[in-house]
């Protein structure tokens, strides 16, 4: 789903994310938030949202 142009209100790929030593939390995300949708990221204190 996109907005009436075929853009997105958020547009994020290949995130990747690593702590030392070598932590790897995130690799190759992406995320696509259209316009109007209900987006929310949600998890416990100190987790790095």
């Amino acid at each position: 789903m996109t907005g009436n142009n075929g853009e997105f209100a958020v547009c994020c790929e290949n995130i990747t994310k690593t702590y030392p030593p070598d932590i790897q939390a995130l690799k190759n995300i992406n995320l696509k938030v259209s316009p109007h949708q209900i987006f929310g990221i949600i998890g416990p204190d100190g987790a790095g949202k």
